[in-house]
């Protein structure tokens, strides 16, 4: 998990791969070479999602240490741009990572729907309380009252199906 960190060693070395395509060259193949052996590292060792960190924590650490380095910077966004075409993971990563956040809100706003409905509220009411749509709401309440009057969450985002859709 330090690797990002790895680049504050090479801070003084900015100058020299902003100014020196040659020596920019060098700077690639270490960032290449770094990836390449992250993404070889089997599974069960370590997981798609810590790989996904890694490289995309390795990508912000270097592109911040060389924020006035303009040469620097557009050669981390070309390697990433090669790396996520070469290492299909690396997009599951971003997709799992999205899908994740999607799911999160989802989830978030079921519970949200299930408090109200505990308290009794109408649809109309819970749609104008949250600023959501009425019919998402009525959605959400429709799939919940089969769990009525508990309305467990989890299951009300099972029935609607959120982790498949996402």
């Amino acid at each position: 998990m330090m690797i990002p960190f790895y680049f504050f060693n090479l801070e003084e070395r900015l100058d020299i791969y902003e100014s020196d395509p040659e020596v920019l060259k060098e700077f690639e193949t270490l960032y290449c070479s770094i990836i390449d052996r992250i993404g070889e590292i089997d599974e069960a060792e370590l997981s798609l999602r810590s790989k996904g960190v890694i490289i995309r924590q390795m990508e912000k650490v270097s592109k911040r240490l060389a924020d006035k380095k303009q040469n620097v910077r557009e050669k981390v966004g070309e390697i990433m741009e090669i790396q996520s075409e070469r290492w299909e993971w690396l997009d599951r990563f971003d997709a799992a990572v999205e899908g994740g956040r999607a799911e999160g809100k989802e989830l978030q706003l079921i519970e949200m729907v299930c408090k109200k409905l505990r308290k009794g509220k109408e649809v109309w009411q819970i749609a104008d309380e949250l600023e959501e749509d009425e019919v998402r709401i009525k959605i959400i309440c429709d799939a919940a009252a089969a769990f009525a009057p508990e309305y467990d969450e989890e299951k009300v985002f099972e029935a609607l199906g959120v982790g498949k859709m996402v």
